[in-house]
């Protein structure tokens, strides 16, 4: 079977990249020194990529949905849903570099869900073909 027909079919499988919660100076609203964010911004675009090219399809997807799942290690420190969203676009940059949709402006969002888990906080990015 094509990818298209596994599509049709209901069969194409998402793209999941899981990472490590990116640093709070990613934060949208974050008050850093500009080289400080752009070094963070470097390594979490570059984890994205790696992770993303172990699991990207063999063409890139024209548009895509993703729903971001956090796994914090407490309540304490919960950010809002768009603040997650601002957190990961460096993550969305590299996902689009490693070939998984054509550009990260065709990436829809959906909502994100928020979890604990003490012992792995982590985002889990799942990636659908729309």
């Amino acid at each position: 079977m094509t990818r298209d027909e596994l599509q049709a079919a209901g069969l194409a499988k998402p793209c999941v990249v899981v990472l490590s919660l990116p640093p709070r100076c990613l934060l949208p609203n974050s008050k850093v020194h500009w080289g400080t964010k752009k070094r963070a911004r470097k390594r979490s675009r570059c984890a994205a990529y790696c992770y993303a090219l172990a699991v990207r399809p063999p063409k890139p997807w024209a548009k895509a949905r993703e729903t971001s799942r956090f796994y914090f290690r407490d309540r304490r420190w919960w950010p809002d849903p768009d603040g997650c969203l601002g957190w990961l676009k460096s993550a969305f940059d590299g996902i689009a570099d490693a070939g998984v949709v054509g550009n990260d402006k065709n990436l829809s969002h959906r909502e994100v869900e928020r979890y604990v888990d003490r012992e792995n906080p982590r985002v889990e990015i799942t990636i659908e073909e729309a």
